[in-house]
């Protein structure tokens, strides 16, 4: 594999983070609501600012990213309508299907023509990966084998479909960036999907959870994730 291959597959994955990130920016601030940090990566600060009341940081670790609300004031998350926190969290995935989409429009493209032609192509292929998607879910808790790709395997798949061609690497994109959106919307601690669950919960309830429990129960998640996230990191550097 060259190494030109690895330069240029492995700041995709940075670039998808960013997308889903800015997703969830972007629809806080258009809902009220204020913004303490926008980070990719995470772990220690390698480089970052201040600007607009937010703190932009780039952290060491690269395996996703977040936003930080406010905790406190008129403008914070807790703070804010049911309404406007919905938004805020399920923009990151909907920033992420968007990007697929556009990718998969500028692929075929050039060969339906830049007209309505290519809208149903490249919804049946989203329709398509997504229904994969979930039956390889679906395998998971079934106890089927399925092979699960850590942030190393990822970053030699990107790698290997930059050294097959632009339109390769840019289908792969689309196909990773579908998976970050449904991955997120998986209802589980600390992911997008487990958060909009507590906020069904207190629409129900009418009543928020006790924000402290609330973030142990993320707290327990995000350990978990990170726990798998080191097990297919071995698993890759070991196949």
């Amino acid at each position: 594999m060259p190494f030109w291959a690895y330069l240029v597959g492995i700041p995709c994955f940075g670039l998808l983070i960013l997308v889903h990130e800015a997703g969830h920016y972007l629809a806080a601030r258009w809902n009220g609501i204020a913004v303490a940090e926008f980070a990719i990566g995470w772990g220690p600060r390698i480089w970052g600012f201040e600007a607009g009341g937010t703190v932009w940081n780039l952290r060491a670790i690269p395996l996703g990213g977040y936003v930080r609300w406010h905790e406190e004031g008129a403008q914070a998350f807790a703070q804010a309508p049911v309404r406007a926190r919905f938004w805020a969290l399920v923009s990151g995935p909907l920033a992420n299907l968007l990007l697929t989409w556009l990718a998969l429009l500028v692929l075929f493209g050039p060969v339906l023509g830049w007209g309505w032609a290519a809208v149903p192509m490249s919804l049946k292929i989203i329709g398509m990966q997504t229904s994969e998607w979930l039956t390889a879910i679906g395998g998971l808790f079934h106890g089927a084998g399925v092979n699960l790709q850590g942030p190393v395997g990822i970053a030699h798949m990107a790698a290997q479909q930059a050294a097959l061609g632009p339109e390769q690497l840019l289908f792969f994109a689309s196909f990773l960036s579908l998976n970050l959106a449904l991955f997120n919307l998986l209802p589980f601690p600390a992911l997008d999907g487990g958060r909009l669950c507590f906020l069904g919960l207190e629409r129900i309830r009418r009543q928020a959870l006790d924000p402290h429990v609330e973030g142990w129960i993320h707290a327990g998640g995000f350990l978990l994730m990170m726990l798998l996230a080191l097990a297919t990191t071995v698993k890759d550097l070991l196949a």
